[in-house]
C-alpha cells in the first residue's frame, strides 16, 4: 500500500498542476496613452466614481492604460450644483496633470457630469487641457425627468437639469442655453457623444447629442442609462473615442470665448545664409566665375606686352624721311572732321632748305656769313703782303 501510495503520488501531482488554470499574462502598461479623468453624473451614493466606473476602469486597465492614468474622484455632493462641480473639475485636472505630467489629459463623463463638464471647458478655458471629450448619455441638453425632483426641491443638480417637452424644450433652461450658445464642441478638443434610445433617465435620449461631435448611437437592445456600464459595444464605443475617434467639424469657434484662445506661436525665423553673416570671410570667387579677359593666367606665364602699336606716348613713324610738322591733322580727328580750306588760304610752299642751313635760324645763317667774310678778308690781306 505504501509502495502504491508512493507511485501515485507524482502522478496526483501532475493531474493538479495541469487541471490548475494557467495564471494570468502580466499587463504590460502603455504609458503612450492620454490619461483619463471619468467624471460621475448624478448618483445616490457619496462614493459615486468608484461605483460608476468600477467595470470601465478594470477594462481599460487590461487593455494596456496604466492604472496611475486613470482618475476616477467623487464630487463632495453628488446631487450638488453645477458651479460647484466645475470649481470641482478645476482642482481635479490640476491635480492629475501634475500627478501624471500631463499637458492634456481626456476626459469620459457621464449624465449630469457631462453638463459640468462642459461647462468647466468653456467657463474655466479647459479646453486647452483636454484632448478627447467622451459623453455617455450625457445630460447636456436636461432632460424632462429632472423636473420631478425640481417639483420635490430635492436637489441643485435636479433643478439644473429640468427642461420642458419637446424638441427644443432645453431652450427653457438658461445654465442650458447658456453652456450651448453659440458652441457645443467648443476649442479644438474632439468629441464623442454615446446615446442610447432606451434611455429611461435622459428624455429625449437624442438629447446626450452635440452639434459637430461624433454622436454614436447604441444598437445593442435595452441599453439603459445605467446600464451603459455594463454594455461591451458601450465600452468598445468609449475606447474608440479615447483613441482617437472623436471629431469636431464645426471648428473651434474661439470667437465664441476670445478670453480662452490660445495664443498663435512665436514665428520662427528664417535662416540666414552663412555667406551673409560671416563679414570676415573673403568671398571664394572659383575660376568658373572669373571671365576669361580678366583671367591673370599662371603665375609663371610671362606678363603680354599690352602696349597697342600706336601708342599715344610715342609719334608714329608716318614717314620717315619727313620730319612731322603743325600742317599734319592729328590723328585722333577723323578727316570728315578737318576744317575745309579754299584756294585762297593755302599758304605758298616754303622753299626747300639745303645743306647745312636746313632748318637752321636767320640769325644763325648770318653769323655765319660773318665770320665767313672775315676769315676772307684775312686771308687776302695776307697775300698782298706777301
Amino acid at each position: 500500500m505504501n509502495r502504491l501510495a508512493t507511485a501515485l503520488v507524482p502522478l496526483i501531482l501532475s493531474a493538479l498542476v495541469a487541471l490548475a488554470p494557467a495564471p494570468a499574462a502580466a499587463i504590460t502598461a502603455d504609458y503612450s496613452h492620454t490619461p483619463v479623468l471619468l467624471i460621475h453624473g448624478y448618483f445616490v451614493i457619496d462614493n459615486a466614481g468608484d461605483a460608476t466606473w468600477s467595470n470601465f476602469r478594470k477594462r481599460l486597465v487590461a487593455d494596456g492604460w496604466p492604472d496611475e492614468y486613470i482618475y476616477t474622484p467623487s464630487f463632495k455632493d453628488v446631487r450638488g450644483c453645477n458651479e460647484d462641480h466645475v470649481n470641482e473639475i478645476e482642482a481635479w485636472v490640476e491635480d492629475f496633470r501634475a500627478r501624471t505630467y500631463s499637458d492634456k489629459i481626456d476626459i469620459v463623463c457621464h449624465s449630469f457630469g457631462c453638463l459640468n463638464t462642459l461647462s468647466w471647458l468653456k467657463e474655466r478655458c479647459g479646453v486647452n487641457r483636454v484632448r478627447q471629450y467622451v459623453g455617455l448619455a450625457g445630460a447636456v441638453h436636461g432632460t424632462i425627468v429632472a423636473c420631478a425632483d425640481q417639483a420635490l426641491n430635492i436637489s441643485c443638480a435636479g433643478k439644473q437639469m429640468c427642461i420642458d417637452t419637446g424638441t427644443d424644450g432645453w431652450k427653457s433652461n438658461q445654465l442650458i442655453v447658456d453652456e450651448n450658445a453659440c458652441d457645443e464642441t467648443p476649442g479644438d478638443v474632439q468629441y464623442t457623444a454615446v446615446w442610447t434610445p432606451y434611455d429611461e433617465i435622459i428624455i429625449p435620449a437624442t438629447g446626450g447629442q452635440m452639434i459637430g461631435a461624433n454622436n454614436v448611437k447604441i444598437t445593442t437592445p435595452f441599453v439603459e442609462h445605467g446600464g451603459i456600464f455594463l454594455c461591451d459595444e458601450c465600452y468598445a464605443d468609449m475606447k474608440a473615442g479615447l483613441s482617437g475617434g472623436g471629431m469636431n467639424t464645426d471648428g473651434p469657434s474661439w470667437s465664441c470665448y476670445p478670453t480662452c484662445t490660445p495664443p498663435e506661436p512665436e514665428p520662427v525665423p528664417e535662416p540666414v545664409p552663412e555667406a551673409a553673416t560671416d563679414t570676415g570671410a573673403a568671398t571664394d570667387v572659383s575660376e568658373q566665375d572669373v571671365p576669361a579677359a580678366l583671367d591673370p593666367g599662371p603665375a609663371d606665364a610671362p606678363t603680354p606686352d599690352l602696349t597697342p602699336a600706336n601708342d599715344p606716348g610715342t609719334a608714329p613713324d608716318l614717314e620717315p624721311d619727313r620730319a612731322p610738322t603743325d600742317d599734319v591733322p592729328a590723328l585722333d580727328t577723323p578727316l570728315a572732321d578737318q576744317p575745309s580750306t579754299t584756294a585762297d588760304e593755302i599758304p605758298a610752299p616754303r622753299p626747300k632748305s639745303s645743306g647745312c642751313t636746313a632748318g637752321a635760324d636767320s640769325s644763325m645763317t648770318g653769323l655765319w656769313f660773318g665770320l665767313s667774310m672775315l676769315v676772307f678778308g684775312v686771308a687776302r690781306r695776307r697775300r698782298l703782303r706777301s
